[in-house]
């Protein structure tokens, strides 16, 4: 039987495949394997799940284009790379990620579904990302972003009428962003707090007044109270899934069984109490 040559494959089977893989083999990798995957790296459907990592220039990604740029004038037959390379914006010899980001956004055509934002992003790439990802469903923002760009993430939520998911690694000014989610963005059905985030009364209070309705929420390793994790419980009646495990702050007891009972999936296991905490985390705790 005679095999068939990876060149050969159908080419929406090929951009099944190539929207999967990441930015970096995106860039650095399938354009080089032939004609046909090059040209592939050109549909902005490969480009729907915009996955950025740290942008930091000790960071791998930024390293790897470092070296085949130096590369870029021995290998001559990779005329690709030349056209690569020239499209970013090289101030003083170093990397400029908002160039990347960019470039990367603009390869998407409009098409990008998920996005994790990088570190380095900018307030005008957060306007240029809001402006060309109108179709986002995952949204995930790291803590300097919203540390930051707080303010302006609030206002840009409302272009992301199609969100349905959103990954927070902090929670400043969660009143603000969750009331512009409440108020545009009608599809959302999930929310996933990062490991270690403390959840004092205010968030929770955002939590329970602008996402009542919301279907899953994953506050996994995060700092509650049980008083606040009751109150989550009340509060969101539509939850079908919580995953609290590995939470401190509380334990499993009947009273939040019971409370817990109309979801379909609650986690909280090896969640523990305040007292194995630092005491200077405790104090703050007990102030809610």
């Amino acid at each position: 039987m005679e095999e068939r040559k990876w060149e050969e494959l159908q080419t929406d089977c090929l951009v099944n495949i190539l929207k999967r893989v990441g930015i970096e083999s995106l860039l650095l990798d399938v354009p080089l394997v032939c004609k046909t995957w090059y040209n592939a790296t050109h549909n902005p459907l490969c480009w729907s799940n915009l996955i950025f990592p740290d942008l930091d220039p000790r960071r791998r990604l930024v390293g790897r284009i470092f070296y085949e740029q130096q590369l870029n004038g021995v290998r001559t037959a990779e005329s690709h790379a030349n056209a690569f390379f020239a499209t970013f914006s090289w101030k003083f010899g170093g990397f400029s990620p908002s160039a990347f980001i960019r470039f990367v956004v603009k390869r998407s055509g409009g098409s990008a579904t998920s996005l994790v934002v990088p570190p380095q992003c900018t307030e005008e790439d957060l306007k240029y990302i809001a402006n060309e990802c109108p179709a986002l469903k995952f949204l995930e923002l790291p803590s300097e972003i919203l540390i930051q760009h707080q303010h302006e993430v609030s206002k840009l939520i409302r272009k992301w009428k199609k969100l349905e998911i959103l990954s927070l690694h902090s929670l400043p000014d969660m009143g603000n962003i969750f009331s512009q989610i409440n108020r545009h963005c009608k599809r959302f059905i999930g929310l996933s707090i990062e490991h270690g985030v403390f959840i004092g009364s205010d968030e929770v209070s955002a939590i329970v007044n602008f996402l009542p309705n919301i279907k899953y929420l994953s506050i996994r390793g995060a700092i509650i109270s049980r008083e606040n994790l009751l109150r989550i419980l009340k509060g969101c009646k539509e939850l079908v899934l919580l995953d609290a495990t590995d939470c401190v702050g509380f334990v499993k007891d009947v009273e939040i069984l019971k409370h817990a009972a109309h979801i379909c999936c609650f986690k909280c296991e090896d969640s523990r109490q305040w007292d194995e905490l630092p005491l200077q985390i405790r104090d703050e705790g007990t102030k809610d």
